[in-house]
């Protein structure tokens, strides 16, 4: 989700539509925002907007063509035709809301959460406004979509029907598209919702719950709510009884790390049905930010830890992978379970990272780590049969 500052002129409210670099037919320009240094009258007539890198005087003072005008003060070059952009004139920005070339599309369902994690990347905002109008119309234009879109948040099952609501837009416009729902599960404990969930009837939906302990006490406290544990899991249960594909997700620091081979058991002999279990590193930005004295720990120190608690998995025939990890901090065993699983909007790689033979291997860093990262971070060389030779 790439932003770009901008100024705007003409707008009477938030506009959203397809990027547009070549002339697009007058009866679809409604749906596209033209990009482009210049325009012409006849190529800016009939577009829901325009983004220019110039100021164009003369095309700005024809008042009658009426047509809402940004002025990027940066480069939109990484902007491709069919990306789907929001101008927001209260903040002057535009944002990319789908990025058509991109493995890691996702719709942010809502800012309100019913939780308070101690390491939430993205701090709730209880008062924060409804997305559900531009949501639905951001899965019209996205169609027939990519190959997988996450449901995030917040906290989306808090929208309660709509989420319903909005996946059985999905169903509708992107079947063919893998749908993860990203969730901490508590509203799941009712049952009646899962079942609308599952009536939602998207073929390729799945469900990534948020596990960070195996004892009530732990779990509730990085959650910062009470009685999170038994509610998540009578989700994940709830979840299994409707067949609907599970994962687990795992954030690891200071206060679970210990605990990661415990929990690996605690969930092959109680969430066995999970059809994936992720080991995440942390993203060390919003209140995991203003908690990092307590919450962080060196990657490099649970080596051990994760390497037990994969194997121990592995060998009960789960399949498991780890997120957010650079290559030199997790075992060479676990390499081949080692995902690029950071957005590519927000990954980024330390200037030692260009001497390493595995950086295009390697899934980098969160663009935070330039705030904490480990302290074990080293380039691996590799010797050609050449070098070993001479």
């Amino acid at each position: 989700m790439q932003e770009f500052q901008c100024k705007t002129f003409r707008f009477t409210g938030s506009v959203l539509g397809k990027a547009a670099r070549k002339t697009i037919k007058k009866k679809y320009r409604s749906n596209y925002i033209w990009i482009g240094d210049k325009a012409s009258d006849h190529r800016l007539e009939g577009y829901a907007a325009a983004i220019m890198c110039e100021f164009p005087k003369r095309i700005l003072g024809q008042k009658s063509k009426g047509i809402p005008l940004a002025i990027s003060t940066s480069s939109l070059n990484e902007i491709e035709n069919d990306d789907v952009l929001l101008i927001d004139p209260q903040k002057e920005l535009i944002t990319t809301l789908y990025d058509k070339s991109s493995n890691h599309n996702a719709i942010f369902v809502t800012a309100r959460c019913n939780c308070a994690c101690i390491m939430c990347p993205q701090p709730p905002r209880p008062d924060a406004e409804g997305q559900n109008d531009i949501n639905k119309r951001l899965i019209q234009l996205m169609a027939p979509g990519p190959d997988s879109l996450a449901l995030t948040g917040g906290e989306p099952t808090i929208l309660g029907n709509e989420l319903i609501s909005l996946i059985e837009d999905c169903r509708v416009k992107m079947p063919e598209t893998r749908l993860l729902l990203l969730t901490n599960a508590r509203k799941l404990k009712d049952l009646s919702y899962v079942d609308s969930l599952a009536s939602a009837g998207h073929p390729k939906l799945s469900v990534a719950v948020s596990l960070y302990a195996d004892t009530e006490e732990e779990h509730d406290e990085i959650m910062g709510v009470k009685g999170a544990f038994k509610e998540t899991i009578q989700g994940l249960h709830n979840l299994a009884l409707y067949e609907l594909p599970v994962e687990i997700r795992i954030v690891i620091m200071s206060m679970n790390y210990m605990r990661l081979i415990k929990l690996a058991d605690f969930i092959y002999r109680n969430l066995a049905f999970a059809c994936h279990v992720v080991f995440m590193g942390m993203e060390t930005c919003g209140t995991a930010q203003e908690n990092l004295d307590r919450i962080w720990v060196d990657p490099y120190e649970y080596r051990k830890e994760l390497l037990e608690a994969c194997k121990f998995l592995n060998q009960r025939s789960m399949l498991i992978s780890i997120y957010n990890h650079e290559l030199c901090v997790v075992p060479e065993d676990l390499w081949p379970i080692a995902r690029k699983s950071i957005s590519d909007w927000k990954n980024v790689y330390l200037d030692v990272c260009d001497e390493c033979n595995l950086k295009g291997q390697c899934g980098g860093f969160f663009a935070s780590a330039i705030i904490k990262h480990s302290t074990h971070i080293c380039p691996h060389k590799i010797k050609s049969e050449v070098d070993g030779a001479s």
